[in-house]
């Protein structure tokens, strides 16, 4: 498979470049697990922009590759202009000698997948639908800061450095994988996570906060990675710590249920 390490807006407008939904090391091993054996991650530079078509398939992908087959989306574009499409790169395979294959669109339920439609689930929260599209559950790795130490009685770790885009604002029924960087002890927990600015407590940075449950180590300092299962209701405002406790707890038995059935 032959990727770029950036997407392409990121160097042509950066302003406009959309947050990532897989990270390059996602990819990988989304890669490996379907029996890919080479990934080739090459960096989009603007002298790969001002590259014409013809120019990119002779000097990038045929001069090091030598390919017998291509396999492209009908919406496939490269080149400067994007000038390229599946047609341009049949009309070079008959010159070159390789053969072009143009994958369809899949659809899931009568809607066509795309990433833009996976990025306005998720920022609209809908992690079972972007789940469904994606083929697997939503993820978000990052590492464990420290928390506010509001006493709730929870298990807590407040995920940062996170460099993915953040679903909507809300509560979510999520796996929380632990001992990512020791694949032998891998550890998974079940969670509840909330998304939002901490109304109850006048927060206005934007916190992710997972509360583990049966769990009650110290994961300061380490990665982590959750899973998103089921959105379990939007951010809320309550008159007390008290009852924020209560929810929390209303929360944590809705959570177990859907967990224990997926």
């Amino acid at each position: 498979v032959f990727s770029f390490k950036n997407h392409p807006l990121e160097i042509l407008a950066p302003q406009a470049a959309p947050p990532l939904i897989t990270t390059l090391e996602e990819k990988a091993g989304l890669l490996e697990q379907l029996g890919i054996d080479i990934f080739l991650q090459h960096p989009f530079t603007r002298e790969l922009a001002r590259m014409p078509p013809e120019d990119f398939l002779r000097r990038m992908i045929y001069r090091y590759l030598q390919p017998e087959v291509i396999v492209v989306g009908r919406d496939y574009a490269f080149g400067k202009n994007r000038a390229g499409n599946p047609e341009v790169l049949r009309a070079f395979g008959e010159l070159l000698g390789y053969e072009v294959l143009i994958s369809e669109a899949i659809e899931a339920e009568g809607i066509r997948i795309s990433s833009s439609i996976i990025r306005r689930d998720l920022q609209q929260g809908k992690v079972e639908e972007a789940g469904r599209f994606l083929g697997r559950n939503y993820s978000l790795a990052g590492v464990v800061a420290p928390g506010h130490g509001r006493g709730l009685g929870y298990s807590t770790a407040n995920l940062s450095q996170v460099t993915k885009i953040i679903p909507g604002r809300g509560v979510y029924a999520t796996w929380a994988h632990l001992n990512l960087d020791r694949p032998e002890d891998h550890l998974r927990c079940p969670s509840v996570t909330n998304i939002g600015y901490q109304p109850t407590y006048g927060k206005n940075e934007l916190a992710i906060e997972a509360h583990l449950l049966d769990f009650s180590h110290n994961l300061h300092g380490q990665r982590l990675r959750l899973e998103f299962v089921a959105r379990l209701r939007d951010e809320q405002t309550f008159p007390s710590p008290a009852a924020l406790s209560k929810q929390i707890s209303r929360d944590i038995q809705t959570a177990r249920q859907i967990l224990a059935q997926s």
